[in-house]
């Protein structure tokens, strides 16, 4: 972390980090601001072979070991030199994450830290209302989801919104279709660091069938569309016109190596927004196919370089890509510098900055500038 200069503000994110964006965040701001900036997290409990952890500046021992009382001293102390603190998924700090939530200790944070500044990030389904979403877009994964799990999620996310409502926080969201939710927001995109994917030869350069990659973050319920994507792009393998590439479980750092052997890379077909994969495969120059909706890509400040597709047009546009590569090479070549514009940190620590620099709330559903 760089020193910062005098008069710098210092911010804290934490403590989900999921996917290691809170971590790349902060690292964003360090980089790019005069601000200094780290992440925090919870560390795995003691004597328990550890789950996959993305990296944090700062980890306080598990949430579910460490008693309420302790666990407010630690958060307290180590949040104090914090001018500046973004709370991600309205994640609990004072109690256990399955027992609590921001909500019910806003208040007590702002009085225990009076001279910090807070402001809230959303990254999903911790936002997202189920119900719009199906009622928005036919291909919803939502639709097929099962009604408990629908439910769950609605419940937690309406919980949310109330909070971000009644507190007035500056809201920060990292995927661009929560723009579309009903409370004002700006958009936190996410950061992947491009230098890892890029490489590559072009797409379809091999001589040897299309390489076809889908690797979805969740396959129940499935989330991504693996529901259609596994039966089609199995029977074009069984057929020998691509291979097909779905392991059910890879590391994070396997991931820029398989993705840039790859020619074509299926991110999502049912959500209507894309998210890090995506990303990753446009730093790698990669053909992307995913589902955009129109009211989303309408609040882009620049569409990403992807093919778009619904529901019921995969196979369509995977039989257009097969039979003339040539479109889509030309869409994946500007993927680098999709992600280099908006993706690979610059563009989230300008909109951080901004907030760090005003202590008020960013302009709604403002997009930052390239």
């Amino acid at each position: 972390m760089n020193a910062p200069p005098p008069g710098s503000a210092t911010l804290a994110i934490g403590p989900i980090n999921n996917a290691g964006q809170a971590h790349a965040w902060a690292q964003a701001v360090d980089t790019f601001t005069d601000h200094a900036a780290w992440s925090f997290g919870f560390a795995p409990p003691p004597g328990r072979r550890p789950p996959l952890q993305f990296s944090a500046t700062r980890r306080l021992p598990h949430h579910r070991i460490t008693p309420d009382a302790l666990k407010a001293v630690l958060v307290r102390r180590m949040l104090r030199g914090a001018s500046h603190v973004a709370v991600d998924s309205f994640a609990s700090l004072y109690r256990r994450l399955d027992r609590s939530h921001l909500g019910v200790e806003l208040d007590r944070l702002q009085r225990d830290l009076p001279r910090a500044s807070f402001a809230l990030i959303a990254h999903g389904s911790d936002l997202r209302d189920p119900q719009q979403h199906a009622e928005r877009l036919a291909e919803s994964y939502y639709r097929i989801a099962p009604a408990e799990w629908n439910a769950s999620l609605g419940e937690a996310a309406a919980r949310n919104r109330e909070t971000a409502r009644r507190s007035a926080l500056p809201l920060f969201v990292s995927t661009p279709d929560l723009l579309l939710e009903d409370v004002p927001a700006t958009w936190l995109p996410v950061v992947v660091d491009p230098v890892p994917f890029a490489g590559a030869p072009p797409p379809f350069s091999s001589g040897r069938r299309p390489r076809v990659l889908h690797l979805p973050s969740r396959r129940t319920p499935p989330i991504k569309g693996t529901d259609l994507v596994d039966p089609l792009l199995t029977r074009l393998h069984d057929e020998g016109r691509v291979e097909y590439v779905s392991p059910a479980s890879v590391h994070p750092a396997e991931v820029p190596a398989l993705v840039r052997s790859c020619d074509v890379l299926i991110e999502q077909v049912r959500s209507g927004y894309y998210g890090a994969n995506a990303i990753e495969g446009m730093a790698a120059g990669r053909v992307v196919v995913g589902s955009l909706a129109d009211d989303v890509a309408a609040l882009m400040p620049e569409p990403p370089p992807m093919i778009r597709v619904r529901h019921d047009g995969l196979e369509e546009a995977i039989e257009r890509v097969l039979s003339d590569a040539t479109e889509a090479r030309d869409l994946a070549s500007r993927g680098p510098g999709f992600v280099r514009r908006w993706h690979d940190g610059r563009s989230s620590a300008r909109v951080l900055a901004t907030w760090m620099e005003t202590r008020s709330p960013v302009a709604p559903a403002a997009a930052p500038t390239p």
